[in-house]
């Protein structure tokens, strides 16, 4: 062979050697990465503030995150790895945090100078048991690695997700996920909290068709994706929900369309000043409530105690905790009541307590909350039970119902 023929092959092997991607050991994954890894906090008009994480995708400021970290807020600050922080002047592109919506968003900072940027990879190309790497602020513990394996690729509501078991916290969601050539392959965004380590990431696929399809110019302002939140989330409810009114105008409220209503009046007898008229209003999902039985699986019972005429009670809502947890937990062995504390409903300060258990009528582990208020002529007593893996699904119902929630007649004075 030729020596110049010899020269070319050699050439040609080192040009090859070095254009082939390499994979790093961790540590070097996370070194390489952890300056491209943001910090984004969204700050709400009422003062609350939402941390997550981020990653710069481009050395002019473009930051990927989680739709979810910025929901509904009035403005939005990253913080770079230096401690140096960047207001957000506006939006890429972004997408609902709702069912059937892939939950990103892409933000525009102006930093001094250009940033150190992550590339995207190919998640497609990961096969199970991989060590993937994830970098983000679980609870606040800023630029926190953490390490796993790729487990399978997952549709979840339609949407693409990597399930891996790199564990995540609150706070890791918006950061990224790499794989051994410090590439971004996901966006970590959620976890089941039923199992171990059973995390999710959002394919980074979506990034890729985002950019390729808007670009890189913004499109809106944080103010333009927080209004348009708003009459979509308006919009929404009004499909969701409708008002309840009582037939005697003790309350009303809205509930879920499609939950079924069951009414009863009844006198309950026992030892005055215990003896009461009881007025009940539930709103169940259809089958979650057995009229039989009295037993609520999922939704929300509405109790309004009243003693006999022309009589009041005195410190009712001291008695109330003590009989009704020992009628609970007689009727109820495996519940325990596991703390309280003082809430408003209808800007009426009301007692909140909490039970969780199972007994043996019921599959799974059931939550429930009772708020409970008084006054010299009634006792009310609202009670929101479900089972517990749901109490995520059923705290939006609540949420809805308890806000709602407005006492008729003289502000809650029965006649």
């Amino acid at each position: 062979m030729k020596r110049s023929s010899v020269l070319l092959l050699v050439c040609f092997l080192v040009a090859l050697l070095t254009c082939c991607k390499r994979k790093m050991p961790v540590e070097d994954v996370i070194a390489q990465a952890d300056s491209s890894v943001v910090e984004v906090r969204g700050f709400q008009a009422n003062n609350r503030t939402m941390l997550g994480a981020g990653f710069i995708i481009d050395s002019k400021g473009l930051i990927v995150t989680n739709y979810h970290v910025i929901r509904d807020a009035a403005r939005i600050e990253v913080t770079l790895s230096n401690g140096k922080a960047y207001p957000v002047l506006g939006v890429v592109d972004y997408n609902y945090n709702d069912v059937g919506y892939p939950d990103f968003a892409i933000l525009k900072i102006e930093a001094d100078t250009d940033l150190a940027a992550l590339s995207l990879g190919n998640e497609k190309e990961l096969k199970p048991g991989e060590t993937v790497v994830t970098i983000g602020n679980p609870i606040a513990y800023a630029h926190t690695p953490s390490v796993g394996n790729f487990a399978q690729h997952r549709q979840l509501d339609s949407v693409a997700y990597l399930q891996i078991t790199a564990p995540i916290s609150h706070g890791n969601s918006g950061g990224p996920l790499l794989n051994l050539f410090g590439e971004v392959i996901g966006i970590n965004t959620l976890g089941d909290e039923r199992g171990q380590n059973l995390n999710f990431a959002l394919s980074v696929q979506y990034i890729k068709d985002a950019l390729d399809k808007q670009g890189h110019s913004v499109r809106y302002t944080v103010s333009d994706v927080l209004a348009m939140q708003k009459k979509r989330d308006l919009d929404q409810f009004e499909k969701q929900f409708t008002t309840y009114e009582h037939p005697q105008k003790l309350f009303s409220m809205l509930y879920p369309r499609g939950w079924q209503i069951y009414q009863s009046d009844r006198w309950r007898y026992g030892i005055d000043p215990d003896t009461s008229y009881v007025q009940t209003s539930i709103f169940a999902p259809t089958g979650a409530y057995n009229p039989e039985t009295g037993y609520l699986a999922g939704g929300i019972r509405v109790m309004f105690y009243r003693p006999p005429s022309g009589r009041v009670w005195k410190g009712i809502l001291n008695r109330w905790p003590v009989a009704f947890k020992r009628k609970t937990l007689d009727a109820n062995n495996g519940f325990a009541f596991t703390d309280s504390s003082v809430i408003t409903l209808d800007q009426i300060p009301t007692q909140l307590y909490t039970a969780i258990g199972r007994n043996e009528n019921i599959s799974e582990i059931e939550l429930d909350r009772f708020i409970v208020s008084a006054q010299p002529n009634y006792l009310l007593s609202v009670e929101l039970a479900c089972p517990n893996s749901q109490s995520q699904a059923y705290d939006m119902y609540y949420r809805a119902i308890l806000q709602s929630f407005r006492f008729g007649l003289e502000r809650g004075t029965l006649p």
